[in-house]
């Protein structure tokens, strides 16, 4: 059963059945021809005829013309070779030994022929226009009258014969073939269902599941529905792949998120940074990149504790998140320090994100009061060409502190 299972062994399964019906149909067309009873039929009519050719050789046979005894000799001889084939069969003509009543009276027929035979072969032994010969000639009329009726009831007996043996060949032949119609329907069916079992339905699942992957939906999987074969093997296999996927870019995650925040990390930050160099170098995309480091942060540690300072740069990832796009990217580079690539954003802009920076921060301390008070500095530097991720960020960090020691000048 298991090599019935793959692809290749169901189409195997496929050519044996089809294979096994054309032997059904071969041996039912060589039962109709079996049961052909035309050459039965056919060699009682010659016995017919012989008798009447033997009448007629009979009286026109001269013991001084030998062609036309020759012709009288080829009467009987082909006569018994009739009786021959009818009682021995005759494979040249596909005639099988007559059996049963047919048989009986073709017996009782030869018999009888024996009898006019040999009148026929003492009328070849005598002189013509004597009366010995007229008397053969008489007995030998009657005799094969006798024997032409005779065969004339021979003839319609296996007429009705053959014609009951070809009705029952008939029957035979319907119910061989209307078995074969119900086999090849059920063999169909079992073949449709074996080919949307085995095939269909399994390499449909197969292009739904390949389909996701390219989507990036490595969520989907072939199913525990067990499917034997080679796509089977198959399914299994992209399920083992998803899940290794799975993993691989669970542990990338991880390498590149930070864990108090779930913002990206240091690294996963300068590999994004990158990419959108890159991008921006072949598409001419400007982009602005920002830090952003907690005023105080050492204060609020040590005046509050270590898990105040925790919530404080929870809140400050919230903040940064409401207020930069989705395909903005926010990171927690350091312990107090973040990052930010806002995609889109040229020079005109760096205020705005200083203050919007800002507002969100205050937006989210006025939604969650805390004992302290949340401040930030922001620096922003816009993309240009040859830059590159390490001297952005170091750019970005000293606009950061410049505008740091500026509001402490001004504070002082």
């Amino acid at each position: 059963m298991r090599h019935f299972t793959s692809v290749t062994g169901l189409f195997a399964l496929l050519f044996a059945i089809l294979v096994g019906f054309g032997a059904l149909n071969f041996a039912v067309t060589a039962l109709m021809l079996r049961f052909d009873g035309a050459p039965a039929i056919n060699e009682a009519g010659r016995l017919r005829a012989r008798s009447q050719q033997l009448a007629l050789a009979a009286r026109t046979v001269d013991r001084s013309d030998a062609a036309y005894r020759a012709q009288l000799a080829e009467v009987i001889r082909a006569t018994e070779a009739t009786f021959d084939s009818l009682l021995s069969g005759n494979e040249r003509t596909g005639l099988d030994p007559v059996t049963g009543d047919s048989r009986v009276q073709v017996e009782r027929l030869q018999s009888e022929w024996g009898g006019l035979r040999g009148r026929a072969e003492e009328l070849m032994l005598v002189t013509r226009r004597t009366p010995e010969a007229e008397q053969q000639i008489f007995q030998l009329q009657m005799r094969s009258d006798a024997f032409l009726q005779s065969a004339d009831q021979v003839v319609r007996d296996l007429v009705r014969t053959n014609q009951q043996q070809v009705a029952t060949a008939r029957r035979d032949i319907l119910t061989a073939n209307m078995a074969l119609g119900a086999g090849a329907f059920v063999a169909s069916g079992l073949a449709w269902y074996l080919s949307w079992r085995l095939v269909f339905l399994p390499v449909g699942r197969l292009t739904a599941l390949t389909q996701a992957f390219a989507a990036g939906k490595l969520d989907r999987r072939f199913g525990p529905r067990y499917t034997p074969g080679e796509i089977g093997r198959l399914g299994r296999g992209f399920d083992a792949m998803a899940e290794s996927l799975v993993r691989q870019q669970a542990l990338e995650r991880q390498a590149m998120s930070d864990e108090l925040t779930g913002l990206l990390n240091r690294r996963g930050f300068m590999a994004s940074l990158e990419s959108i160099i890159e991008l921006s170098e072949r598409a001419g995309l400007a982009f602005t990149v920002c830090f952003i480091d907690v005023d105080r942060f050492k204060a609020i540690n040590d005046s509050f504790g270590h898990a105040a300072g925790d919530q404080a740069l929870r809140d400050l990832a919230a903040a940064l998140t409401a207020t930069f796009r989705r395909g903005d990217v926010v990171a927690r580079i350091a312990g107090d320090e973040f990052a930010v690539i806002a995609v889109g954003a040229d020079a005109v802009e760096h205020a705005w994100i200083d203050s919007g920076v800002k507002k969100a921060l205050q937006a989210q301390q006025a939604r969650e009061p805390r004992p302290y008070q949340l401040a930030v500095s922001v620096g922003a530097v816009s993309s240009f060409h040859g830059a590159t991720a390490d001297a952005l960020l170091q750019l970005a960090d000293e606009e950061m502190y410049a505008q740091k020691r500026a509001r402490r000048a001004a504070a002082a």
